[in-house]
């Protein structure tokens, strides 16, 4: 009754088969989907100098901050 459990699927791509059955699958598992995070180059590119998302101008990430919001309000609860 402590542990907060819910998955955050990496690395997807929109409007893909294979989004659709990872969807479908998850739909089985009875565990909150608490974020999908799209497939972009911008955490390698960050990652490669040192940076995250939240060290550059929110304008350059604004999708992928988009995404991590309902994941960092579920952490938060």
């Amino acid at each position: 009754e402590k542990v907060k459990l819910g998955v955050v699927a990496n690395r997807v791509k929109d409007h893909t088969k294979a989004t659709e059955h990872l969807q479908e699958f998850l739909d089985t598992l009875g565990v909150p989907v608490i974020g999908l995070l799209r497939d972009t180059q911008n955490y390698a590119h960050l990652a490669a100098h040192g940076l995250s998302l939240w060290d550059v101008p929110p304008h350059k990430v604004d999708k992928d901050l988009a995404q991590w919001r309902p994941i960092l309000d579920w952490l938060a609860r």
